[in-house]
């Protein structure tokens, strides 16, 4: 079903409860690494911590064959990148879409948890029932942490930064702390992305993007899409700030901002 840079996601069949779910190993090429049981395993402990109807549920972990493994809700929809970016949302459906995900980073962090991977590719997007309107869960705890002391940002055994650089916020690059806020401007990207079809900033390199990130101030909203509600364009603004004690500091009021501002 899917692959990324450290797992490998099947889709089965529970027998036991008769119902379709989605279960992870490690990939082939990273079993041998040091520490990857460990990593998949806190993945899914940390995952299970949640329970919200926006978040992914995480049933089960164990071993088969010795290869590590956990079982969780199978997701049947779009992910965010493969659909809703491929033209400018209307009000309605942005916010349907961005309320789920802030009630459930609202949640990941009551829970004392850092996602630290926030991205389209790890928003799963379904149809509604209600008035044709989509939900949204967020997935992939795989580089997520306890709250429980000062973080800094992750690195692989080789030096290369852990995560996605377009999402990823200025104290991420200058080896700051990161915290709750740190998610927040990773969802505040996401917004500007759904309402602009494009990112803030442009780069022909990594290195150039990490310099623009940390200091060139991002594009407005309306020179991107002079079709955005003036009134979101601030929020957004608010949750991608440089300096994280600029941001709105918490889920919840990132997402009563947005419902406030109506989008017209």
């Amino acid at each position: 079903m899917g692959r990324g840079g450290f797992g490998v996601v099947y889709g089965c069949n529970d027998l036991r409860k008769d119902r379709p779910v989605a279960v992870k190993f490690i990939r082939d090429e990273r079993r041998d690494d040091p520490g990857a049981e460990e990593r998949l395993f806190d993945e899914a402990v940390r995952a299970a911590r949640i329970n919200h109807p926006n978040v992914v549920t995480v049933y089960d972990y164990g071993r088969h064959e010795g290869h590590p493994f956990f079982v969780m809700e199978l997701l049947e929809g779009l992910r965010l990148d493969r659909h809703h970016l491929r033209s400018v949302m209307d009000w309605p459906h942005f916010s349907a879409v961005a309320t789920h995900i802030l009630d459930a980073l609202e949640a990941i962090h009551y829970n004392r948890l850092l996602h630290g991977d926030l991205k389209p590719e790890n928003v799963m997007v379904m149809n509604g029932l209600v008035d044709s309107l989509p939900t949204a869960k967020l997935f992939d705890f795989g580089l997520s942490r306890v709250l429980d002391h000062e973080l800094h940002q992750m690195f692989e055994e080789d030096g290369s930064i852990l995560g996605s650089l377009d999402y990823m916020a200025p104290e991420q690059f200058r080896g700051d702390p990161v915290d709750e806020r740190t998610d927040l401007y990773s969802v505040g990207i996401i917004f500007y992305e759904l309402l602009c079809r494009g990112l803030p900033w442009e780069a022909a390199s990594s290195h150039e993007w990490i310099e623009k990130v940390v200091f060139e101030e991002p594009t407005p909203l309306q020179k991107k899409n002079p079709g955005v509600d003036g009134r979101l364009e601030p929020i957004i603004m608010q949750m991608i700030a440089k300096d994280p004690s600029d941001r709105l500091p918490t889920a919840r009021q990132a997402r009563d901002a947005l419902l406030s501002a109506g989008g017209g």
